[in-house]
């Protein structure tokens, strides 16, 4: 019988503190696309943060951010020196699966942003491909999709460029060439270079 390692995340609320924006660091497994902040967001964030950003201690005086990106970026761009936080005791493990949940319930985050934060999981929280899927709510399938095109150096890159979907790049997987045939990798690199949405 397997054993499943425990993952279960049940966060502890510290307390809500406002904090300066300078002691808020970025975590080592955020999403890497920039978050877009429009002029619209950052005076709504100025006028009223409705919402706190959702930050973990890691030092006597410093914070490690776990959800809310965009609106630190936009108290940034709006002066403002310090935010309001919710601070709370989270591991690492945790702190990534609340991260990306978020997102994943928030933003359009783009396929290989998903895959990167998965693979680092996996290295860094020693977690299953399995473990990562069921932690996020995402079907084993899809996960194993993002994974095959993640791990495809000239695909992934397409798909980040937007040259290609996720589901053109597995379509062309599929048809990746099985043998060391020259022209049939000329031919499946023609494929490849071309912009297919």
């Amino acid at each position: 019988m397997v054993r499943r390692r425990s993952f279960t995340l049940l966060p502890e609320v510290i307390g809500y503190e406002e904090i300066e924006i300078s002691k808020i660091k970025t975590s080592a497994w955020t999403l890497r696309s920039e978050a877009y902040v429009d002029p619209n967001f950052v005076k709504s964030v100025k006028e009223a943060l409705i919402e706190p950003i959702v930050v973990r201690k890691v030092g006597d005086n410093s914070y490690e951010l776990v959800c809310g990106k965009r609106r630190k970026i936009g108290a940034e761009d709006a002066g403002m020196s310090k935010i309001l936080c919710k601070v709370m005791l989270l591991s690492d493990s945790e702190a990534w699966v609340m991260m990306l949940q978020e997102n994943l319930q928030r933003e359009d985050v783009p396929p290989m942003d998903i895959a990167a934060s998965i693979l680092f999981a996996m290295a860094e929280f020693k977690l299953t491909q399995e473990e990562a899927g069921r932690k996020l709510h995402l079907k084993k399938e899809s996960v194993s999709n993002l994974l095959r095109v993640a791990r495809h150096p000239l695909l992934s890159e397409k798909v980040k460029k937007g040259d290609h979907s996720l589901q053109a790049a597995l379509e062309l997987l599929a048809k990746m060439p099985k043998k060391a045939d020259p022209e049939e990798w000329v031919i499946w690199e023609s494929f490849v270079d071309k912009t297919v949405s």
